[in-house]
């Protein structure tokens, strides 16, 4: 018989699941009677909704099937309680030999029904025609006593008769005509979907019969169909992974495939990034795959043989079916909904809109996905942080889960996904943002040099449309922006490759420099290359922490003023004045500069780290130059490569006693070994430095235990002058001490001093020194740089062992005391990795240093760390439960305004604007709801730490440093958020052939050094070189006086962009102005603003992205451009035709920015709108190539750069021939060149595959 059963919860379902591993028969109703049996037995006892019969594979019986069964059950139920087998219902005599036939009848036949209910009917019906046959021949006593069993039977038919089965058989076989035999005809009723058993969702495929299919294509291996349902405004999108469709012989390999390396580990000594362990495990897999397919006959080419290692390698390492979807590209957004079970997965397709998917994920993949996320952002994810929202850069794709509380029906995921090469003005044409004229427009209008605000609220596509004028722009133009500085000794954890570690800007940006070189642009050093893949902490348009990709590294040398920023915290920054940090206004996060910073301010600091989680492992062979290796694999190396050692031993003189000792001894010098240039396995190899101590493994798994150990030497460990590891501790620590001696085969002795455990052992010393890095005196030690690489419960172990031997539990804190600032500044960043925000100190008596974690909050975070001690851990509880007193430590600073607006929503105005109160995290969270603000405060990364004091060091003569973050402006460093102005996608237009620039300036505002120039004496410089555009990625704060400094200087001859939320023309005047805090006058230096919105024609749930504003801003007007009519609107948007609408006779009138190009370039206004009704022409005759040949990579900036390059080189050739430039001629001869050379490329490249 089967297994053991349970029933599941999934997704407001009752789902039983009965193990069929092992068992005799397979799990299949329809095919064997004693699965059907199993199942209609345990239907009987509990209560469920579908039924899972689970072995290699699963099959999924739905609540259809489930209740035909279900049915039978209940018959069975009734009948066992109505015992009618019993005698008063098999007749009247007492007769046995009469009773016992009936009695065997009836037990037969309910037997059955339980393994075969239309057998078991057959049966019945045949038992019954025999009874009534003879009632006839019987005398009336006889007859009598026959009817009573007569009856039972008839009671028993009727029963029958009544289950759904029954009836849908009867009606079935009457429908086929004959009887089959056998049990097929259970196989019209009971097939069942099929998944492989390590899988949690389910598909379905029912009703595409129906469905009209609107395009079908392949994503890793598996077929994507698109439905248009004639019932449902969505269209169905369709998925069949090959998981989902193999033969069992391919799901037992799976599945034992799991089995085997579930507990492996990578034997190589190194740390493995996603990527990395991909590849890895995807090897591994095969390799096992094919060792199994050997052992157990089963014939594989090698083509499956690596398709089934990425089916596993999916289900283990990666995000299961989410990957296929996040692997279409063609996909925008994935959104799964709670409760969890119940909905199928929906998605928006960039061609098909919003989809309904044939996936329904389950909870348990849910939460072993989000357990996954978790351990990749290294953020909590639980009632008490119902939000984890980062990205996951190996699928380029936005994450954000949220649960209880938040959620009330449990999990629920979204996944953005980003488009991987930047948007192009044809891409827009073709999704219909605007038509081909107005594409035209705007490429003439950046060619003309026009100063633009690019307008719109958040998912308008204001920053993509800025990366599509970009790519407008003639690419002799020089590109530029204005950038802040920190200090080469500041200190910050970036990831490299994969890895975290420790180190300051300076080692970092003159290291990479030095490695890989850099450009010099009139004294900046830039490197726009990131080769070793380099993230730092930065914070997202969410306020939530992330790794984000750092895009260029940058110094230039200064003469001028460094500040050092302290905080109440403890935290420390060394910034050049003009450099941002980050405080609170009414419209979120502004850049404050530091020489505006005054004491009692409040900047941005992370409350969390999201670090990374990876295996940390050494071979002391690695570092070794001298001493012996032994144990394990040696004996038989020495034997094997016994000619070759010899040789060695004879050029580094070795005697010919000593090798043969080797031999003899199974012992190799590290040397003679090394020089081999071959490698033993590492299980079992030991080392020895000298002759006397005891030998010590050479391979070094950093576990809890070690990682505690290694916590408590920092602590309070120190060497002797020979060769003892002594740790002043006792207790648990001590027994702690013990196990990793046991574990090296070492014993611990007490030292001289009475109470401290000792090690003696030389080897181990030296791999504590020189492999683990744990060395320096009370003053000098720090956290070596691998401690940053681990996963967070070895993380937490490390700290534990650091509390634990210097640490103690006081009467309202946890706190720890060192001598090495170095090392508590350490512990600090450790924390945050667990959300654990702290404070250090200098403790002048003794001069030492301390760390305090003391918010009921934070000590209860703190809980993840611990103490060894029992008696320190009930100390901690007890801190964890007493009644929290008003945290006056985690406050979100709002602005007086901003309190003030939610006193209209119920904040007390007497207490928090009267008396000025600061409003707590947890009492925001209440005003969550009010606006997205309030919501993205309440929940953020972010914890406010107030400046305690801004101190001049002052003038330095030295290099400074700053990143290039694209998308988020900031990166963490000394524990601060720290300002960068780069938002562009510098890398992308780097590789299209744009000469981009980023240029050092002094900030219009003041505080610049004498060696630094002003913004405009940089732009005229730069005309002196060549034209020169400026792309400011967000206008925001106070760099709006700077844009409008840059628009006004650069009013002739320089093209000058930037991207501002808003709703309108006259909406940004009102913001710039009287927000911002531009002067009126300033704004005139604004030539047009382009207006985007996300639409939703006639009330419809879908938005649609479109340009709904083209609008001039005149120079004539002097207070209100709105009163005035200072605003000249070229185009608007009609939402009922879909369609901008131009008033051409107005232009032509009224546009003071069209005379001034007739002037400024001798053309007339019809030569004006020819060449940008050219220009529209190239856009469409892309996009109708692109629908023509179904070629979508023809409109990637790869392809459509090129042919705006050479519509430039075409017009300029054309006006040296004739003088001006002839449109028709130029249309031809421009898309014959685009046929023979882009076309053709793009074809060919697309029958490769590429």
């Amino acid at each position: 018989m089967a297994g053991r059963s349970v029933v599941k919860q999934e997704g407001g379902k009752k789902i039983l699941v009965i193990d069929f591993r092992g068992s005799a028969y397979g799990p299949d109703v329809a095919r064997y009677p004693q699965a059907m049996k199993d199942v209609v037995e345990k239907l009987t006892e509990v209560e469920a909704d579908e039924v899972v019969l689970s072995e290699y594979y699963e099959r999924i019986y739905d609540e259809r099937q489930t209740n035909l069964l279900k049915g039978i059950a209940a018959l069975i139920t009734r009948l066992e309680e109505d015992t009618v087998w019993s005698p008063s219902h098999l007749g009247t005599s007492i007769d046995s030999k009469t009773l016992s036939p009936r009695h065997d009848a009836v037990l037969r036949i309910l037997n059955t029904l339980r393994s075969d209910p239309f057998k078991a009917y057959l049966e019945l019906l045949s038992e019954l025609k025999t009874q009534m046959a003879r009632l006839p021949s019987l005398s009336p006593q006889q007859a009598e006593d026959l009817k009573t069993f007569v009856n039972t039977l008839s009671f028993m038919r009727q029963g029958l008769e009544e289950t759904q089965l029954i009836s849908e058989m009867k009606a079935y076989l009457q429908q086929l005509g004959s009887i089959p035999t056998g049990r097929s005809a259970y196989n019209y009723f009971f097939e069942a979907a099929i998944k492989p058993s390590f899988i949690g969702s389910r598909i379905f495929f029912t009703g595409v019969e129906k469905l009209e299919l609107l395009d079908q294509y392949d994503v890793l291996n598996s077929r994507v169909y698109v439905y248009k349902h004639p019932d449902k405004v969505e269209n169905l999108y369709f998925i069949d992974p090959p998981e989902y469709s193999l033969p069992p012989e391919k799901y037992f390999l799976l599945e034992k495939t799991k089995e085997v390396v579930a507990s492996h580990r990578p034997d190589t000594a190194e740390f493995m990034n996603i990527t990395q362990a991909r590849k890895y495990f995807r090897k591994v897999y095969a390799a096992t795959i094919s060792d199994l397919a050997l052992k157990n006959n089963i014939k594989l080419t090698v083509e499956e043989k690596d398709g089934l290692a990425e089916i596993v390698s999916r289900y283990t390492i990666g995000y299961g079916i989410l990957e296929l979807f996040l692997a279409d590209r063609q996909n925008t957004d994935v959104y799964i909904d709670a409760p969890l079970g119940e909905k199928p997965i929906y998605l928006v397709h960039s061609k098909y809109g919003q989809c309904q998917t044939n996936v329904i994920f389950s909870n348990d993949e849910a939460r072993s996905v989000v357990s996954r996320f978790r351990a990749l952002s290294g953020r909590a994810f639980d009632e008490a942080h119902p939000i984890l929202d980062f990205d996951l850069p190996d699928l380029q794709t936005r994450i954000a889960a949220i649960g209880k509380p938040l959620s009330s029906d449990g999990i629920a995921l979204v996944f953005r996904l980003h488009k991987t090469t930047p948007w192009t003005l044809t891409q827009f044409v073709d999704n219909k943002m605007f038509d081909s004229r107005t594409a035209g427009l705007f490429s003439f209008l950046v060619d003309a040099q026009a100063s633009m605000l690019l307008v719109g609220s958040r998912g308008s596509g204001k920053t993509s449309f800025l990366q599509a004028m970009m790519q407008e722009i003639p690419q002799n133009l020089r590109i530029l922006v204005q950038e802040d500085s920190v200090t080469g000794d500041s200190e910050m954890v970036v990831e490299r490759n994969g890895l975290l570690e420790k180190t300051t800007t300076g080692e970092l940006v003159d290291g990479l420099m030095k490695k890989y070189g850099y450009a010099n642009f009139n004294g900046n050093h830039v490197l726009s290359n990131n080769l070793e893949n380099v993230k730092v902490f930065s914070l997202n348009a969410d306020y939530k922490v992330n790794r984000a990709c750092v895009s260029q590294f940058i110094r230039h040398k200064v003469k001028k003023k460094i500040f050092e920023v302290e905080t109440r915290t403890g935290k420390k920054i060394k910034v050049t004045s003009d450099h941002a940090l980050f405080t609170l206004g009414a419209g979120g996060l502004e850049p404050i500069k530091t020489n505006e910073l005054r004491e009692g301010n409040f900047i941005a600091t992370p409350r969390t780290l999201p670090f990374t989680e990876t295996a940390v492992h050494f071979n002391a062979l690695d570092y070794l130059e001298d001493g012996f290796v032994l144990g394990g694999e040696v004996k038989e190396f020495v034997e094997t490569n016994w000619a070759a050692l010899k040789t060695i031993a004879k050029k580094t003189g070795y005697k010919k006693a000593a090798t043969s000792a080797w031999k003899r001894n199974g012992v190799l010098p590290v040397k003679a070994y090394k020089s081999t240039k071959k490698k033993m396995r590492e299980d079992g190899l030991l080392f020895k430095i000298d002759k006397k101590s005891k030998p010590v493994p050479c391979s070094i798994l950093v576990d809890e235990e070690l990682a505690a150990f290694a916590g408590l030497w920092l602590a309070d460990g120190c060497y002797d002058n020979k060769y003892a590891t002594i740790v002043s501790v006792e207790g648990e620590a001590k027994k702690l001490v013990e196990k990793v001696a046991g574990r090296f085969g070492l014993r611990v002795r007490t030292h001289s001093d009475g109470f401290s455990p000792s090690i003696s052992n030389t080897n181990l010393n030296w791999l504590l020194k020189n492999v683990l890095k744990l060395k320096g005196n009370s003053k000098t030690k720090q956290v070596p740089r691998w401690v940053y690489c681990l996963g967070a419960s070895e993380r937490a172990a490390f700290l534990r062992g650091l509390f634990s031997g210097d640490g103690w539990v006081a009467a309202n804190e946890v706190s720890i005391r060192l001598q090495s600032k170095k090392l508590i500044e350490e512990i600090q960043t450790l924390l945050l990795s667990f959300g654990v925000v702290s404070r250090s100190g200098y403790i002048k008596r003794d001069d030492s240093w301390d760390c305090r974690v003391s918010s009921n909050k934070m000590l209860k975070a703190f809980k993840k760390v611990a103490f060894l001690q029992q008696k320190k851990n009930e100390g901690l509880m007890q801190l964890c439960e007493r009644r929290p007193a008003q945290d006056c430590t985690d406050v979100i600073p709002l602005p007086r305004e901003t309190k003030t607006f939610l006193t209209e929503h119920g904040l007390d105005k007497h207490d928090y604007v009267t008396r000025g109160y600061s409003v707590g995290r947890k009492k925001l969270a209440s005003y969550a709801h009010v606006n997205a603000l309030m919501q993205k405060l309440a929940c953020s990364d972010l914890y406010w730490d107030q400046v305690k004091k801004v101190k001049c060091l002052g003038v330095i003569e030295d290099f400074v440093y700053d990143f290039s973050v694209p998308g988020q402006e900031n990166f963490v460093c000394e524990n601060i958020v720290a300002h960068n102005t780069q938002e562009l996608p510098v890398p992308n237009l780097k590789r299209l052939g744009f000469s981009i620039q980023r240029m050092k300036t002094r900030p219009p505002l003041g505080g610049g050094s004498e060696t630094e120039v002003s913004a405009e004496d940089a732009l005229r410089t730069a005309l002196r070189l060549g034209d020169s555009v400026l792309v400011v990625g967000e206008v925001r704060s106070k760099e709006a006086k700077a844009l409008y400094e840059a628009m006004r200087v650069g009013a002739v001859g320089n093209v000058v962009m930037g991207t501002i939320h808003g709703e309108s023309s006259y909406s940004i005047w009102d913001r710039v102005v009287n927000d911002l805090e531009v002067p009126t006058t300033s704004f005139k230096a604004t030539d047009f603003c382009i207006v985007g919105a996300p639409i939703r024609f006639k009330g419809a749930i879908k938005r649609n992205r479109r340009i709904i504003e083209v609008t001039e801003v005149l120079k004539h007007w002097t207070t209100d451009p709105g009163q005035e009519k200072g605003f000249l609107e070229w185009e608007l948007f009609d939402a009922n035709k879909d369609a901008l609408e131009m008033d051409e006779p107005l232009i032509h009138e009224k546009s003071e920015w069209v005379k001034k190009i007739e002037r400024m370039r001798g053309i007339t206004y019809e030569e004006i709108w020819n060449e940008i009704n050219a220009r529209g022409k190239t856009k469409q005759y892309m996009v109708d190539v692109k629908n023509k040949l179904n070629m979508p990579a023809l409109l990637e900036a790869e392809y459509t750069t090129r042919a705006h390059t050479k519509y430039l080189l075409l017009s300029e050739k054309h006006r040296e021939l004739y003088g001006k430039v002839m449109h028709d001629q130029l249309l031809d001869e421009w898309s014959q060149w685009v046929n023979e050379n882009l076309v053709k490329e793009c074809q060919q490249r697309q029958k490769a595959g590429a």
